[in-house]
């Protein structure tokens, strides 16, 4: 008997494959396909499923279906998805006996809205089936082999929502991503990528056991996040009860912590380079909260450590947090601070944003061996920062700098009509040489400086905080100095060689055992109250204004020897030599002007001629003529 070959048996095989490839199609009916289709989606899923757009069937070269206007809903409200087109790769065998069975379904252009003030709970499918089965039972494995599949979403949308679309609270765009979960009992492995606020983040996730999630069990998590600002990464376990929550390990890390700011914050930039940050902790994360323990944060080679908790309360985020380091390193860009305020001319003039201090609440408490800003350094630093409902205080503890202490407090609110500010500072024996070398000042003062300031201000703008100023100043000095003239050199000058005088100022120093000033400022003015300056042998009285809002000064410089004058030709018991002056104009370019009057007044060689310029003809007391010769000489 003789057996027909193999290619007798394959092409008619072929043959009829191919046939009812193409007649397959037409064996089924819109209607029945839309129907068959939603069943299956809501049989996985639990959620409610329709169907109203045209339907189309292919076979070759896999077998695919297409339909239109696709809407998926949770009962309660807590998902719905609305697609423009959905494409499922089917199962072929299932096809002959004319089931569908979806391998791969595919969502495009999805908008999906996600209420996170509802919980979404399926009744009926085989989610629902396997939440209600024990554990290790053989319901359980019979519900864990329903078979699932594979979900994809090509450029879809999501919104997160608090209790209706007109409450979002954040959207995610240009969704890209896959979820594959073949199985109940299978891994569910999550990749793609998505866009939030004109950033793309790239996203891979794998949940070792969801069918234990939901039974209320425990899987294992692993999630990672990258973004050219940074990556993200969690390792440990999720847990669905009694609430949903992950523990473990969390890892961050960004090469710009700078341009990671300026992107969470964009109406405000960081005085600062801060380049390499890195974070890792154990991380407690709630619906809502997130508490971070055994904390190591590295930013900009400084090490920190400590706890950080954030939460929302009473639907305000609220972050709060404990940290602590051994020696602080900072570099902030001292050009940009300085342009934050202003020129050398004039103060900053542009609106001030705050609403950023509205946004959250913040109570975060840092300590520190030391701590150096640019040339500054202090030690046995303790700073605290408060932010709540608007108002931010920042509190530095009693701080050792420049061979003194200092402790300081700062309050800004933004108000209801304009922000508020003010600004307080105690500080003991301060070497100010040090201050300003650190500083970068000129250094013009020197020596030991103990005083207090307490100032306050409101505005929308830097320039209005400083016309609005008002408060009071003082600060006391001992042995110390001040540059651009040596009044004590200056006196005997002008007593000497009046016309010589002008050509002195601008140099030398005037030293002091000690000084005094103290300052009024009320709308931006700041008044001088008591100011001087005194040694054994000179004392110097300073009088008049400091316009702060236009960055000028107005002051009366009144130097006054306090040695016993010699008898002179000014006569016996003449009053002490004094010398007057005026400091005026821009205060980073000042002029010292001499008072001429008070100059030949005062002076030993030309007060006679002035004396003598002033008496009448005929004066009993004139002198005679020959005097002047006489004195020429």
């Amino acid at each position: 008997m003789e057996f027909p070959g193999k290619k007798a048996i394959v092409w008619p095989a072929l043959a009829v494959g191919i046939a009812g490839a193409l007649l397959l199609p037409w064996t089924f009916r819109s209607d029945s396909v839309r129907t068959q289709l939603a069943r299956q989606i809501t049989e996985a899923t639990g959620l409610q499923t329709k169907i109203s757009g045209r339907v189309s069937l292919s076979i070759l070269p896999l077998p695919q279906i297409k339909v239109r206007q696709v809407g998926v809903r949770d009962p309660g409200g807590a998902i719905a998805i609305d697609a423009d087109l959905l494409r499922g790769q089917l199962r072929f065998l299932p096809l002959l006996t004319g089931r569908f069975e979806v391998a791969k379904l595919t969502l495009e252009r999805p908008s999906i809205a996600i209420d996170a003030s509802v919980a979404a709970i399926a009744e009926r499918g085989a989610l629902a089936r396997a939440r209600q089965t024990r554990t290790d039972t053989p319901e359980a494995a019979a519900a864990d082999s329903a078979r699932l599949g594979t979900f994809v979403i090509e450029e879809g949308t999501l919104h997160l929502q608090q209790g209706g679309a007109s409450a979002r609270l954040f959207a995610l765009t240009n969704i890209n991503a896959t979820l594959d979960w073949r199985r109940l009992r299978s891994a569910a492995a999550l990749q793609g990528t998505a866009v939030w606020s004109g950033e793309k983040f790239r996203i891979a996730g794998l949940v070792s056991k969801p069918s234990e999630l939901l039974r209320a069990g425990i899987s294992p998590l692993t999630l990672a996040v990258n973004t050219r600002l940074g990556t993200i990464a969690l390792d440990g376990n999720l847990s669905s009860s009694p609430r949903w929550q992950f523990s473990g390990a969390l890892k961050a890390e960004s090469e710009s912590f700078a341009s990671l700011m300026e992107f969470a914050t964009p109406e405000y930039s960081l005085p600062g380079h801060f380049d390499h940050a890195s974070l890792s902790a154990q991380a407690r994360v709630l619906a809502g909260a997130v508490a971070l323990t055994d904390l190591k944060l590295l930013l900009d080679k400084n090490e920190f450590a400590g706890t950080l908790t954030a939460q929302v309360v009473d639907g305000r985020p609220e972050l709060t947090g404990t940290l602590a380091a051994a020696d602080l390193v900072f570099a902030p860009n001292f050009n940009r601070v300085s342009r934050m305020f202003g020129s050398s001319d004039s103060w900053n003039r542009r609106t001030l944003h705050l609403s950023t201090l509205s946004m959250l609440d913040l109570d975060l408490r840092l300590s520190a061996n030391s701590l150096r800003i640019g040339q500054v350094g202090m030690n046995d630093v303790g700073l605290a920062a408060l932010l709540k409902q608007g108002q931010l205080e920042v509190s530095l503890a009693s701080t050792k700098a420049f061979g003194g202490a200092f402790r300081s407090r700062f309050s800004l609110a933004n108000g209801p009509a304009v922000p508020s500010l003010r600004a307080a500072m105690n500080f003991e024996k301060i070497r100010t040489e040090e201050l300003f070398k650190a500083t970068a000042q000129s250094g013009k003062l020197t020596g030991v400086a103990s005083g207090e300031f307490d100032l306050r201000s409101g505005g929308t703008s830097i320039q209005e905080f400083v016309e609005l100023a008002q408060g009071k100043a003082l600060a006391e000095l001992e042995n110390g100095s001040i540059g651009g003239i040596d009044f004590d050199r200056a006196l005997h000058q002008a007593q000497t060689q009046p016309l010589s005088l002008p050509s002195e100022l601008g140099s030398g120093r005037t030293a002091f055992r000690r000084a005094r000033f103290a300052v009024d400022v009320e709308n931006g003015k700041a008044k001088l109250a008591e100011a001087f300056t005194e040694s054994d042998t000179l004392k110097v009285l300073f009088s008049g204004v400091v316009a702060l809002a236009t960055k000028t000064l107005a002051l009366d410089v009144n130097a006054i020897s306090t040695k016993k004058p010699p008898v002179s030709a000014m006569g016996a018991g003449a009053n002490s030599p004094q010398l007057q002056l005026d400091l005026t104009g821009p205060w980073a370019r000042p002029s010292l002007i001499v008072d001429a009057e008070s100059l030949i007044r005062n002076s030993e060689a030309a007060a006679p001629l002035l004396r003598s310029l002033s008496r009448k003809p005929g004066d009993a007391n004139a002198p005679s003529a020959a005097a002047p010769a006489s004195a020429q000489q």
